[in-house]
């Protein structure tokens, strides 16, 4: 079972280490922030 993702923009400073973290590719950075690419899709870490 996996878990919901979220991504605290105030927090995030677009380091992109999280992008490889992502089993399923679903996190971007985009304008300087991680994003979930594609919410729907996302598993949740599996």
């Amino acid at each position: 079972m996996g878990f919901h993702v979220e991504i605290d923009e105030a927090k995030c400073q677009g380091c992109g280490n999280c992008v490889p973290a992502c089993a399923t590719c679903m996190i971007e950075v985009a304008d300087g922030k991680a994003k979930v690419d594609e919410p729907d899709r996302c598993s949740g870490g599996g």
